[in-house]
């Protein structure tokens, strides 16, 4: 018989595993199963793919059997293997192979946090955090940012080297599935060649290099990167439940429950309700609050907590947030915590600066003196002006000028949408965006990455008629979250969305599409955006108070809490204030 015919007959095997467990016939499916894996390990080495997805189908018999030591140790040796296959196949994919190519071993890591769920262990706690940071850091990884960066540099070899590198591992990529000695060899070739390119490549690229080393980064390298001080915190979605798994200097990772989901809903069904309830948010976290205070918190969020303003959340009654006991980071991935760590301080002098604001939609001139007092829009909505967005950009432009920068303000019909997608590799430092931000401005887009942006200039003839999406990627005013991504923004420190709910889109446990992925792939550092509609005066004075942070030397994180405490002082509710994060 041939071994094409066995394998064909062993699959099926696996098959009637599955089939018998479904039926509750779980003796003959467990003696099935046993014969399926000896042909499996008899055909694949223990760190193929292949090898760790079979193997995946014992776990539900260590259940039926409740060995969960045996099933936690069977979980986070297939996890690691995963990781690394995925890790070593992943160079030179686009984005879009690189989230089909997850989707596919999805199940195994969603497997591990229900485990994590339901038998919670140190060890377990250990491979979950690491599932998680490396799921988040992949999909945040862009195939062009790295490219844009070596090529900025102007070395035409070092640029055919890396050309090349990517090719060879797309085409590696494609041979991993096929059989015969012939393309054994080819493969060894292929991973000689690659391996030297990467060496070549990585001693030219600090870009390349960090790249690679975040590529699969393990909680055993991960807390080499954090001081005593410091806390990595990663935000997990269960089956039912949402939890955090915190780690520390020690490399140890605490599992702390934080609410059902179900639970979670009723606090955020209705707007703004958690930012005032302190005693909800107090039984939330009670366990997590002690570990964090007096700390520096690296945040990665998931879920529901992607729309929370994590920082802003009451702790007491006596009107303390989060962001009053311990110093937060909210970054995409702890894969991102020594970049974050290693970037340089913000520094204003000589550096180029563009603000967008006050912002001419084409509107006729019977509604041209309506005014707006919130920055967010419904499709099909009549835009009309912001009263305090010009006044804002140039106020800020002087901030900036005073703190030794450049600063050029873009206004009225000159504020294009085009006038923005130029700054393509412009290495612009800080990009300021005051305008009407959306979310889910028309169904017509299946792409979740075209279901949100900004409105620029003359977009009010678009932006009114539904029929006229086949605009898309036109010069129709509307800047997309997707026409964005492929730009190169490298070199920009910080992007200031000054709009509404620009940290929105559709998220699901490993983040969110829209905005803030789309600047993330283009290669900008940090974005400061907002998670609702915001009000237009309290923007403007919170976005002058964050600039005064910078000029006074302050990072980002830390100019934003400053201005959010100086509008609370002045008596301002937190749905003025509280709306805007930073993602880093």
């Amino acid at each position: 018989m041939s071994s094409t015919k066995n394998t064909i007959i062993f699959d099926r095997l696996g098959d009637l595993s599955e089939y018998c467990y479904q039926l509750n016939d779980i003796e003959d499916g467990r003696r099935l199963l046993k014969k399926y894996l000896y042909q499996i390990d008899d055909t694949y080495d223990k760190n193929d793919i292949e090898y760790a997805v079979a193997h995946a189908m014992e776990f539900k018999y260590l259940e039926s059997d409740k060995d969960w030591d045996k099933l936690a140790d069977k979980v986070i040796e297939a996890s690691a293997t995963l990781r690394q296959q995925i890790a070593n196949n992943f160079t030179g994919m686009t984005s879009a192979q690189r989230e089909y190519f997850i989707e596919q071993f999805r199940p195994l890591f969603s497997y591990t946090n229900r485990l994590m769920e339901s038998h919670p262990s140190d060890k377990l706690a250990i491979a979950c955090f690491e599932n998680n940071m490396f799921l988040k850091g992949l999909l945040l990884r862009s195939e062009t940012s790295v490219a844009n960066a070596i090529a900025a540099m102007g070395d035409k070899e070092l640029t055919r080297k890396y050309n090349r590198f990517v090719k060879a591992s797309q085409e590696l990529v494609s041979r991993q599935y096929v059989s015969g000695p012939g393309n054994y060899y080819a493969k060894k070739k292929l991973e000689s060649e690659i391996a030297t390119l990467e060496t070549e490549i990585a001693n030219a690229s600090r870009d390349f290099r960090r790249e690679n080393e975040t590529a699969n980064l393990s909680v055993s390298k991960l807390k080499k990167s954090l001081d005593n001080d410091e806390i990595a915190m990663l935000i997990v979605e269960g089956d039912k439940t949402v939890y955090s798994l915190l780690m520390d200097k020690s490399g140890k990772v605490a599992y702390k429950p934080i609410a059902t989901k179900e639970r979670l809903t009723q606090l955020t069904e209705t707007p703004g309700t958690i930012y005032v309830d302190a005693d909800a948010v107090g039984k939330l976290f009670d366990s997590i609050i002690p570990l964090i205070t007096k700390k520096e918190l690296y945040l990665t969020t998931s879920g529901v907590f992607n729309q929370i303003a994590f920082n802003s959340l009451p702790i007491d009654k006596d009107g303390h947030i989060i962001s009053d006991l311990a110093k937060i980071h909210i970054v995409g991935s702890p894969t991102d915590i020594p970049t974050i760590k290693s970037a340089e301080a913000i520094n204003l002098t000589a550096q180029n600066s563009i603000l967008w604001g006050g912002v001419d939609y084409g509107l006729t001139d019977s509604i041209h003196t309506e005014i707006s007092n919130t920055r967010g829009i419904m499709r099909g909505d009549m835009l009309v002006n912001l009263r305090y967005s010009l006044s804002e950009v140039n106020e800020i432009s002087g901030i900036l000028r005073r703190g030794g920068g450049k600063a050029t303000v873009v206004s009225g019909s000159g504020a294009t949408e085009k006038s923005f997608t130029s700054r393509n590799h412009k290495r612009d430092y800080i990009l300021h965006v005051s305008t009407h931000g959306f979310f889910h401005d028309s169904g017509s887009f299946t792409n979740p990455m075209q279901n949100s942006g900004l409105l620029f200039a003359n977009s009010q003839k678009y932006w009114a008629n539904d029929s006229l999406v086949s605009s898309i990627n036109d010069d129709d005013g509307i800047l997309r979250a997707d026409e964005i991504s492929k730009l190169d923004l490298n070199g920009c420190r910080l992007v200031v969305l000054s709009a509404c709910q620009t940290g929105l889109g559709e998220y699901n446990s490993e983040g969110v599409y829209g905005l803030q992925r789309a600047f993330k792939l283009a290669g900008a550092q940090s974005i400061l955006m907002s998670l609702w509609s915001v009000d237009d005066r309290a923007t403007a004075e919170l976005m002058t108070e964050f600039y005064n942070g910078l000029i006074a030397s302050k990072e980002p994180d830390g100019a934003l809490v400053s201005a959010q405490h100086s509008l609370r002082a002045k008596g301002y509710s937190p749905d003025k204030w509280a709306a805007f994060v930073i993602l880093n």
